[in-house]
């Protein structure tokens, strides 16, 4: 990967959230792609309903995003 590409992904993810890579997974995929999910055990790629169920599933009364973009409870 160049410096340039680098740069400029980490650009577009602190515009988007999403890298390059994470935007052109999710337009071939037709899903929402974020590939930090599968540190916490999710496939990178859900639906939106996917999506829903995997933060609901965290059972918050209040729900939160870490700096990584995961969701998880705030106490």
């Amino acid at each position: 990967m160049s410096a340039a590409h680098t740069i400029i992904d980490v650009n577009l993810h602190e515009e988007t959230g999403k890298t390059s890579a994470e935007h052109l997974a999710s337009r071939a995929t037709k899903k929402d792609c974020q590939f930090i999910r599968v540190i916490d055990g999710m496939d990178a790629c859900l639906t939106r309903e996917e999506e829903v169920d995997y933060i609901l599933s965290k059972n918050c009364e209040t729900i939160t995003w870490n700096w990584l973009g995961l969701p998880s409870c705030k106490e």
